[in-house]
């Protein structure tokens, strides 16, 4: 019951990000060639090309390599930029969740999920870094 709250809060919070955010000065496009799978929130992504898009203002969809899952987030904005676009995951063991994204522009931090914060609790997660590039959709 407070899980099904939770979450119809969180699709109430990203409905309201997608009709009251306004238009973004820049679109965020980025794609990385992640070599292992990976977590966001509750879905498992495969490795390969995964994509990012901010669709509006701290909404960002990751999209996984094969296109079977994606998942809309609401990041917390983090005015500092990186020199170079990158995704920054937190691994555990063998275990990785997306943390950060990176844009010369701003950086997007995601949101620690209830399994990531049981993993963190046996042991400090290292940093990775995958470097990403921009890129434009084809219309």
């Amino acid at each position: 019951m407070k899980t099904q709250k939770a979450m119809t809060l969180v699709g109430l919070a990203i409905a309201v990000a997608l009709l009251a955010a306004p238009v973004m000065a820049q679109t965020v496009n980025l794609k990385a060639d992640i070599p292992f799978a990976f977590n966001v929130s509750k879905v498992a992504l495969s490795p390969g090309t995964c994509t990012v898009k901010m669709i509006a203002e701290k909404t960002v969809v990751l999209r996984d390599a094969d296109n079977n899952h994606a998942i809309t987030m609401l990041t917390l904005d983090d005015v500092r930029g990186a020199d170079n676009p990158k995704m920054i995951f937190r691994r555990y063991g063998d275990h990785y969740f997306l943390a950060r994204i990176e844009t010369p522009d701003a950086a997007y931090q995601l949101p620690v999920s209830a399994r990531e914060t049981r993993l963190a609790h046996a042991g400090s997660p290292q940093l990775v870094a995958v470097l990403a590039s921009a890129f434009t959709e084809a219309r």
